[in-house]
């Protein structure tokens, strides 16, 4: 049996409107009609129709004039002044790519900005005390000044445990920032609840043998 989680797996939006570009631009300024949607939609997905959709507007005599307002209003970025990019990937990453945790699309759209994109070697079943170890045992090798860290998922707990100075002193000086996405750094209401009485933390340790999970201790 095959599991599917999402419709689509997580997508390069700017290489999206990239190729939407020309459709919208052939519309002259206008709008498409929800026929078009539709059928672009059945034809290329949802996702690229929306890109079109959002460059059409960004064409549009009237509504592409605030689009560019606010693309305005981004920072500039000099050419060759990217540096490197930690990630730290989230649960089950190993097994389930289309999920993102793996956070190959980070890293691909990181390495066309410039970027060199490191993914640290966590373990995507593992125990955010090992993953603290193999974070501090991989970054320590880290030949890096100024990278940033990004963490996707559980990878935010992890990172946050290896920061704890409980498994050894974390290299702050390597570093300039830390971008957490759709982390949990300090906990999941939800594990809290699974784990919150003797019985449910039976029931928490069946689930994870019987998915191969590390243990809950």
């Amino acid at each position: 049996m095959t599991v599917r989680f999402f419709v689509r797996p997580p997508q390069d939006d700017l290489a999206l409107r990239r190729e939407a570009r020309p459709l919208a631009a052939a519309l002259g300024g206008n709008l498409p009609e929800a026929a078009r949607l539709r059928a672009l939609t059945q034809e290329r997905g949802a996702d690229f129709a929306t890109a079109m959709l959002y460059e059409a507007f960004r064409a549009h005599p009237l509504h592409g004039a605030f689009a560019e307002r606010v693309d305005s209003l981004a920072l500039p970025r000099e050419r060759g002044a990217c540096g490197t990019l930690v990630l730290v990937p989230g649960l089950v990453w190993e097994d389930y790519p289309q999920l993102g945790a793996d956070g190959q699309l980070v890293m691909d759209v990181a390495r066309r900005l410039g970027f060199i994109a490191h993914r640290v070697p966590v373990g995507g079943r593992a125990t955010p005390s090992d993953n603290a170890r193999a974070i501090l045992s991989d970054v320590a090798k880290l030949d890096v000044v100024d990278a940033w860290l990004v963490s996707l998922s559980k990878g935010s707990a992890d990172l946050r445990f290896a920061m704890s100075g409980r498994f050894g002193s974390f290299p702050w000086h390597k570093f300039s920032g830390w971008v957490n996405i759709c982390g949990s750094p300090n906990g999941s209401d939800l594990a809290a609840r699974m784990t919150g009485s003797p019985l449910r933390r039976l029931a928490a340790r069946a689930i994870a043998r019987e998915r191969a999970y590390s243990p809950i201790p």
